[in-house]
């Protein structure tokens, strides 16, 4: 008797009298309600007990960049521009921020805490729901998808990136592009195609481009195994190339966020290149770490600051469950074979590339295959290994209750020894694993064995072991995930509001540094943490801070620090800074203390703007900085232009100007200035010159020539005047006008198609 391939939980046949709720409850087993109840189960703490993640990157960036863009908005306008971290870079067009995502926008109508776990359970039912669909698409039955949904939304990498959104987002809508690229090769219509191109769009909108690289390459081994499969490969390779048109259609929207990401590569210090050892094979996959794909470990979380989860950690992003390994094994069938064999290739390479300093691969990769020495982090292409060691899994789920009875004696003794291996596994090391995984191994092989056993109980057997695999993997997650599970109030920044009001009174519109070891308190488990406060959090308390945190900042802003102190300062117009370390008297500064942190403000107040009376164009930026090293070098007195003056010298005899400057509007993508000086001279203004930054003098357009390597400069004719500068960047008017149009056409394209479709 055949064995049922449907997951059944209720097998037996319903009396008409109860048959419509019984199929109306068995449907909430079913895809999507299943993957929606899944995600309301393992996120249950954080949905529903006033509970949230809050380590690492989610304080220290993702919950203060969410916060300062739902502040921005609320007030009516689009942050395009950041001005209180790194002396002020762009902030849309930074990818940590997912600006140009449009799924986080409705989370923001709720908590920034709340709003964080809701984006973490939407993603585990895309991922899911995506998984389901690519595995429809390699006709697998319902169970193996399952299976394999539940096995990928769930996975250890999942959980090992809770810290960050944007990976997480980027994770869950992969299975969606592979599944309509299988579903374009299969079937190269116009319409797989667009959607094809539409869901890459949505996927890239993250910016995270390590997957989006890996991605591109997966793709590529992918889509050349996967023709194979087709029987009239040259009659398919023909359609596919008719398809490029649409797909490069339906992933054009994505250009109005590639322009920013772009631009701001260039100008950031991305491809200032550190060596290969330090850059490129920094966060390596450490090759004793691969039993943790059976076994993951708990990150650890030695200290007091927000960061530093031990490398030893990174193996548990290969977690698939205490079943996958077992079951991969089985999907090398005839069916699909040369598919299967590409999966299995892309797993193997993607894993050796995580391994990276510790396998010769990933160096020789980063040499020569595009795109990846700008990378750092190699274990993070464990996600490729995820992704397909689960699809293999789901094949292998989906043959193994196809073999004949007559050999399951041979799938006994199989499932035996690999019992056996995992408990040895255990016991070598058992005080750093969670043997609860152990008896939920048993449980599992104790289902697989009754399906074996009986047909009959396939359905119920199947359904058993679908429970063991889910609550593995959830446990594992609460167990194992990279951070911890604390009350909302930890994510609640509005605790510092009163250091920082203070501090903003002394500090006025200048700049400031925050220091480390300022305590932010959080709790987890009726125990009080002291975490580091989040520099990223001046943001949200107009607090200009000459750092930050984050992957990227502009190159000139890095290239100042090799100064002098006291120019670095003058520079920047830094007023104080604070620190949680005594640093004593400090020359310059006046020492106090608020709420525990100290405190250190100039004595002399910081100028913004200033008239330099000589200056001079250095194109070379290595002599530029020569100069500006030197002793001798006071930006006071003398401003070194990256650009020659589109006029003459306002000041050729180099006299000193009587400047005076008021501050008229401080806002992110504007301010003004009023400016009164007795003679014509330039003058510098201590802000980043950024493509997109314009200049009014008494409302008349002027040219900006960046100043001393970093700044905005322009001429200035003699007497009182007001400056007004804004950040219009170039990309967002093409950009909304290529959308609208995309738009139009899109609209024009759909009814066309479904027109056509019914006629077929």
């Amino acid at each position: 008797m055949p064995i049922k391939s449907e997951l059944q939980f209720f097998p037996t046949k319903p009396t008409p009298r109860n048959f419509i709720q019984v199929k109306r409850l068995s449907a909430l087993f079913q895809p999507p309600w299943l993957f929606i109840g899944a995600a309301l189960v393992a996120l249950f703490p954080c949905l529903f007990l006033g509970q949230c993640f809050f380590d690492d990157d989610l304080i220290n960036v993702h919950s203060v960049f969410m916060a300062y863009l739902k502040d921005h908005l609320l007030l009516g306008q689009l942050p395009f521009w950041n001005p209180f971290i790194f002396a002020g870079q762009p902030f849309m067009a930074d990818p940590l921020t997912l600006s140009f995502y449009p799924f986080l926008y409705p989370a923001l109508l709720l908590s920034i805490p709340y709003a964080l776990s809701l984006l973490l359970a939407f993603h585990l039912v895309v991922a899911g729901q995506g998984m389901y669909f690519w595995l429809g698409n390699l006709k697998l039955n319902s169970t193996a998808r399952i299976w394999g949904g539940l096995t990928f939304a769930l996975s250890g990498f999942y959980w090992c990136e809770v810290i960050h959104p944007n990976v997480v987002a980027t994770f869950a809508w992969l299975p969606w592009v592979l599944g309509y690229l299988e579903k374009t090769i299969r079937e190269p219509k116009p319409w797989n195609a667009f959607r094809l191109g539409l869901f890459a769009a949505i996927f890239c909108t993250t910016l995270y481009p390590q997957i989006h690289l890996g991605v591109a390459y997966f793709c590529l081994i992918y889509s050349f195994f996967s023709w194979l499969n087709v029987p009239e490969r040259k009659k398919t390779g023909f359609a596919l190339l008719r398809c490029l048109p649409f797909i490069i259609w339906g992933f054009l929207p994505l250009t109005l966020a590639l322009m920013p990401f772009i631009e701001f590569m260039h100008f950031s210090d991305r491809f200032r290149g550190l060596d290969y050892e330090t850059f490129n094979a920094g966060y390596s996959l450490l090759p004793k770490t691969l039993p943790q794909f059976l076994f993951p470990i708990p990150a650890g979380h030695p200290g007091p600051a927000n960061s530093g989860i031990p490398a030893e950690y990174l193996g548990d992003e290969g977690y698939l469950g205490i079943w996958a390994l077992f079951l991969i094994p089985f999907a090398f069938t005839k069916t699909q074979k040369w598919l299967k064999a590409g999966l299995a290739l892309s797993a193997g390479l993607f894993l050796l590339l995580a391994l990276g300093k510790y396998f010769p691969l990933h160096r020789w990769a980063c040499h020569w295959i595009y795109g990846l020495d700008l990378l750092r982090g190699p274990f993070r292409f464990l996600f490729v290994y995820v992704t397909a060691a689960t699809i293999l899994g789901s094949f292998g789920f989906d043959h193994f209750w196809k073999i004949p009875h007559s050999r399951s004696s041979l799938l006994f003794a199989g499932m035996a020894l690999y019992g056996i291996l995992v408990f040895g596994l255990f016991l070598s090391n058992p005080g750093s694993h969670d043997g609860l995984q152990t008896w939920l191994l048993l449980l599992g092989g104790l289902a697989l064995g009754l399906g074996l056993l009986n047909s009959q109980n396939a359905s119920w057997a199947q359904g058993l072991f679908l429970f063991t695999v889910f609550i593995g993997l959830v446990l594992n997650g609460w167990a194992h995930a990279s951070s911890r599970f604390g009350p909302e109030s930890n994510l609640d920044l509005e605790k510092a509001r009163p250091l920082c009001s203070v501090t903003a009174d002394q500090i006025g519109p200048n700049r400031l540094f925050m220091g480390d070891s300022i305590p932010f308190a959080a709790e987890t488990g009726g125990k009080t943490l002291n975490l580091e406060f989040p520099p990223n959090a001046c943001s949200l308390f107009n607090l200009k801070d000459v750092g930050g945190n984050d992957s990227m900042s502009l190159a000139q802003r890095g290239d100042l620090h090799l100064l002098s102190f006291a120019n670095f300062l003058k520079l920047m117009a830094i007023q104080g800074f604070l620190t949680g370390n005594e640093k004593g008297n400090v020359p310059g500064f006046t020492r106090m203390e608020r709420f525990g942190i100290k405190f250190y403000k100039a004595q002399k107040e910081a100028e913004w703007a200033y008239a330099p009376a000589r200056i001079q164009f250095i194109p070379d930026p290595e002599k530029r900085l020569e100069v500006m090293r030197s002793p001798a070098f006071d930006p006071r007195q003398e401003a070194v232009l990256t650009e020659p003056l589109t006029g003459p010298d306002p000041n050729p005899e180099g006299r000193p100007a009587h400047f005076h400057y008021l501050w008229k509007e401080d806002g992110i993508n504007r301010e003004s200035f009023s400016v009164s000086l007795d003679h014509a001279s330039w003058v510098v203004f201590a802000d980043p010159n950024y493509p997109g930054w314009h200049a009014w003098v008494d409302g008349t357009p002027v040219p900006l020539a960046t100043s001393n390597h970093l700044f905005r400069g322009l001429t200035l004719p003699a007497g009182e005047h007001e400056v007004t500068f804004s950040y219009q960047p170039t990309w967002f008017r093409l950009g909304a006008f290529g959308v609208l149009i995309w738009l139009m056409t899109a609209m024009a394209f759909w009814p066309n198609y479904f027109r056509a479709a019914r006629l077929r």
